[in-house]
């Protein structure tokens, strides 16, 4: 409600809830074309922003996993992208959505392709620097 005319005043179109204006969204709901919009610092949007993911529950942006960069979900097999924090560098597995901070048996860290893990040859079960480098066969 505005405090100056003691008037309720509608929330923004995309705003469920709101307060102290009509664009300082407290919560979404749906968009005026029917699609789920996601509250971000008090804003509705439909997409959240890299580092973030949509909770569809909460119809809340909620942050990525501290190794991930981009991700659909909260945990580290939930990453699309991985990142470096501080002094920890996180590591994409080959085939999967899993950020760590090594890369699994089979897969070596490629230092061509930052925070990625690439498959080692057939021929070993570890490798390391380049996939022919085999640590175990």
């Amino acid at each position: 409600s505005n405090a100056t005319s003691n008037k309720c005043l509608l929330c923004d179109m995309n705003c469920k809830t709101c307060e102290v204006n009509s664009t300082n969204c407290l919560s979404c709901g749906f968009s005026s074309l029917g699609y789920v919009v996601y509250l971000n610092a008090n804003i509705c949007v439909q997409q959240c922003p890299d580092g973030f993911y949509e909770d569809t529950s909460s119809k809340q942006c909620k942050p990525c996993n501290d190794g991930c960069s981009l991700c659909l979900g909260p945990l580290l097999t939930e990453c699309s992208a991985c990142k470096n924090i501080s002094l920890t560098v996180y590591y994409k597995y080959y085939g999967f959505n899993t950020c760590d901070t090594l890369c699994p048996l089979g897969q070596y860290i490629n230092s061509t392709v930052p925070n990625t893990c690439s498959p080692c040859s057939p021929q070993c079960v570890a490798c390391e620097g380049i996939s022919t480098n085999c640590t175990a066969a």
